[in-house]
């Protein structure tokens, strides 16, 4: 009778220090994500930002001097380096909740009564959702950190014409911008290669034999 008690109360601690870390891992997925949008927000801000210097628009009540086409040169550098962020949370928010959607399983081989009771995380809804939005996801990253940056510096390249007395860009600064832009496409489908492959979704049913173990 007391060892059935001693069992049932490991039992009881260690489904107790996997909820802990379900709760953990929980609230560091929310961190993530939320940095993760940051990244897009200061991308968005950095480009606004570039627009008005490089034409010379008034911006939180600073008045550039003179228009500064040259800082559009910084578009894509700076869209590449905010990619580059966005992608190590986003892996990061893919690894915390392939980490959460296995706890079910991990818990009911502790208690070894089945079947599985499965979190939203490792809900087949879920992987549906993702297999649905993934195409989308990707196309607006392809919009924020590709045609956006790239249409900044087309924009202020047209607005320099409208300047007798400005010069145009030379050829490298355009070959160096269509290389960012190619090297931004490959780090999308490389993120999108991960997100499809990269940690392989759990299964929703119980296994005794993985229990035994």
């Amino acid at each position: 009778m007391g060892s059935e008690n001693e069992g049932a109360d490991a039992k009881s601690s260690r489904v107790g220090l996997l909820l802990a870390f379900f709760q953990t891992a929980h609230e560091h997925l929310l961190h993530r994500v939320k940095q993760r949008e940051e990244w897009i927000k200061l991308h968005l801000l950095s480009q606004v930002g570039i627009v008005a210097l490089s034409n010379g628009i008034p911006m939180f009540n600073v008045q550039p001097s003179a228009p500064a086409a040259w800082v559009a040169i910084l578009a894509l550098p700076l869209s590449t380096l905010f990619l580059l962020l966005y992608i190590v949370e986003d892996r990061l928010v893919k690894h915390l909740a392939n980490y959460m959607s296995g706890l079910p399983k991990l818990e009911t081989s502790i208690v070894r009564e089945p079947p599985m009771i499965p979190n939203f995380d490792s809900s087949n809804d879920l992987q549906d959702f993702y297999r649905y939005s993934l195409s989308y996801r990707v196309w607006a990253q392809i919009l924020i950190f590709i045609l956006i940056p790239y249409c900044v510096v087309g924009a202020t390249q047209i607005s320099v014409f409208t300047n007798i007395d400005a010069k145009r860009f030379p050829g490298w600064v355009w070959i160096g911008v269509s290389v960012l832009a190619l090297v931004n496409l490959v780090l999308v489908k490389m993120n999108e290669q991960f997100r499809k492959h990269g940690v392989p979704v759990p299964s929703a049913t119980y296994d005794p034999s993985s229990a035994a173990k």
